[in-house]
């Protein structure tokens, strides 16, 4: 039986990446800021050469993640991205919902697996069904009232659900 699968940030990555390695398994993709093409982004852009080194040298980094809270993060979590592919090849009806203020994942990088996906298309001639980005005003965590309704109609319709009242 096909799964629907649904994933924010990193988890939008390994949802693409999972959807890419068992297209048997997964019926249709919903990914919000998804996390591509960390590794260039990282090297290149959010911290540069200097920076990547020095984490590499030092074996773990400390980074400040949700309320506050300090996370000590392995080199290895970048060796782990060195091995996957920036943009996972997926087949399956997919819906992206990046927020138009992502400070983290730039929405340029949803905007380059959709390039990536028509691309693919287009060079194998098979079909990526439907991959759809839609871009909000909204930031990384995607929590104003509006993106959270818009979401619920999506995952509604996308699912063929019955529309929830408003009361619930």
């Amino acid at each position: 039986k096909k799964i629907h699968l649904v994933g924010s940030s990193l988890g939008g990555y390994v949802a693409a990446l999972y959807a890419s390695r068992y297209p048997d398994r997964v019926k249709s993709l919903i990914l919000i800021c998804p996390s591509f093409d960390m590794e260039n982004r990282w090297w290149n852009g959010t911290w540069g050469k200097g920076f990547m080194d020095t984490w590499r040298k030092d074996g773990a980094r400390d980074f400040r993640g949700p309320r506050n809270v300090t996370v000590r993060v392995p080199y290895r979590f970048v060796e782990d991205f060195c091995v996957v592919p920036a943009f996972p090849r997926v087949t399956c009806p997919t819906i992206i919902l990046h927020g138009r203020r992502d400070e983290v994942v730039p929405v340029g990088a949803s905007e380059r697996f959709v390039e990536e996906m028509q691309k693919n298309t287009n060079e194998h001639g098979t079909s990526t069904d439907a991959t759809v980005l839609q871009i909000i005003d909204d930031d990384h965590a995607m929590t104003k009232p509006e993106t959270l309704e818009l979401l619920l109609k999506i995952v509604e319709r996308h699912w063929n659900l019955p529309p929830q009242d408003a009361d619930q």
